[in-house]
């Protein structure tokens, strides 16, 4: 139920050039969601758990000041960042995209 030791990390995707991509994530630009939702909810099972911010870094193989800064809601961060700390708790994360069909939004 509480986070397993030695979260795997996430290879990022590479475009063109070579460059690393950074896909950001900003609740705030999102209907219903706000950005302190989120680091409510990480803050929430991070208690449940009985980690402080640093063990949950460790955790996920983040900076603590990344934890502090996604509880206190930083309007954008990494999506692979946000990935990996909601692994750590065991929070699942779902993705619904239209299917191009009609009627879809």
């Amino acid at each position: 139920m509480f986070p397993a030791r030695g979260i795997p990390h996430h290879e990022e995707a590479r475009h063109g050039h070579g460059r690393q991509s950074r896909p950001h994530v900003s609740a705030g630009r999102h209907p219903g969601l706000d950005d302190r939702a989120l680091g409510d909810t990480v803050r929430r099972h991070r208690r449940l758990a009985g980690l402080s911010q640093a063990e949950l870094a460790q955790l996920a193989g983040v900076g603590k000041t990344v934890v502090f800064d996604l509880e206190q809601g930083k309007a954008t961060m990494r999506v692979a960042t946000v990935l990996r700390l909601l692994a750590a708790l065991n929070i699942r994360l779902g993705w619904t995209a239209p299917t191009g069909e009609p009627g879809d939004a």
